[in-house]
């Protein structure tokens, strides 16, 4: 693939939530203060940033690794390090991932913290320093909505417990691959924290909002835990993960027909999510993930517009919430990066699989 030519962009992670009407996004508004930063190629739709900074340095040390690694020609005409670094990084991605359909992120490259977001550095009372160190993240940017009823109904009639499989699968995936997939099983979390103060059941939730002065008569007519519950099938809410995983998902994927095209899809994840490899969180920061790279309903005529236009309004008020949903601080030297090189091209391999299970087992919406 040639690269594009760079330019300097504003892209970057972005805090406070703000909704984009019609329930159609579930990323977070961005900073009016940005960094600058230097937009990848764009490859399907899926995009990759790295900070533009004097620090000419640390690109080099960055061009040799790669350079090492093979993801750079030998013959590579000389130029701008973080030139070399954004080409390099332009093939290893199309190498394992290339474009997706369905799964949107965005990764970036950064030689300092405080380059990600303009709030300063992102870790939080660690010690660290930035220097003999660069950054690599991860954007969640919602690509599509899908509706995965027809498909998951047949599945799981077909099969007992490999709908419910699918659907862990990918919440499990997503949060490993740091580009979560808004299932109806998260959606519920994310009501709980943002629409239901913590709560989880009827009572609690009524309790809660009894406190807070709110009257009796709106409780009627609101989205409650027992009328979310009440919308949707318990395998869908709680998906059980029994046959994730398990020998009897090989026998499954040993068959002929699309049900054991999803069991093979699904067999590959699960390969990939056992691994000790997880992808950079927010742990070390102040942050807090609040972002999707797909949705998929239930239903075409489901509350998942209504909910998640619910949580971006609530997301306005959350100071804390980003659409940066990982970060990884790496020390320039060879072993650093074959060590980290290795465990993200796992990543990007997982998150092609998630992809690909996503066009399996789901139909686009119907808009109106």
């Amino acid at each position: 693939m040639c690269a594009a030519s760079v330019a300097a962009t504003h892209q970057q992670p972005r805090k406070h939530g703000k909704s984009r009407g019609k329930g159609r996004s579930f990323a977070t508004a961005r900073d009016s203060a940005a960094a600058y930063a230097l937009a990848l190629p764009s490859l399907g739709g899926v995009q990759s940033e790295m900070s533009c900074i004097d620090d000419h340095s640390k690109w080099a040390q960055l061009a040799l690794l790669w350079l090492d690694a093979g993801y750079l020609p030998p013959t590579t005409q000389w130029d701008e390090p973080y030139k070399l670094v954004e080409r390099a990084a332009s093939t290893w991605f199309e190498t394992y991932c290339g474009a997706t359909r369905h799964v949107g992120f965005s990764h970036g490259v950064a030689c300092r913290s405080e380059d990600i977001l303009p709030c300063g550095s992102l870790y939080v009372n660690d010690g660290y320093e930035d220097d003999g160190h660069w950054f690599f993240y991860t954007i969640a940017r919602c690509k599509s909505w899908r509706v995965v009823r027809p498909r998951l109904e047949a599945i799981e009639t077909a099969c007992p417990g490999l709908g419910q499989a699918v659907l862990y699968g990918l919440d499990e995936a997503g949060w490993k691959a740091n580009v979560p997939v808004l299932t109806t099983n998260s959606l519920r979390h994310y009501a709980e924290h943002f629409l239901w103060y913590g709560t989880s059941t009827e009572e609690d939730w009524k309790e809660e909002m009894l406190s807070l002065d709110v009257a009796e008569e709106y409780l009627d007519e609101a989205l409650s835990p027992k009328y979310f519950d009440d919308s949707f099938p318990s395998w869908v809410r709680q998906p059980g993960k029994s046959l994730f995983s398990s020998r009897r998902l090989q026998s499954i994927a040993a068959g002929n027909g699309d049900v054991a095209e999803v069991a093979r899809c699904l067999l590959g994840i699960a390969k990939l999510v056992g691994r000790k490899n997880v992808a950079g969180s927010l742990n070390n920061t102040e942050l807090e993930a609040i972002a999707s790279s797909a949705v998929l309903c239930w239903d075409h005529d489901d509350m998942t517009d209504r909910i998640v236009d619910d949580i971006d309004r609530a997301i306005n008020e959350c100071e804390s919430g980003t659409d940066l949903t990982g970060i990884e601080r790496v020390a320039i030297d060879g072993v650093s990066f074959r060590k980290w090189l290795k465990k993200r091209t796992e990543t990007l391999c997982l998150i092609k699989q998630i992809d690909q299970l996503i066009e399996l087992v789901s139909v686009p919406i119907k808009e109106d």
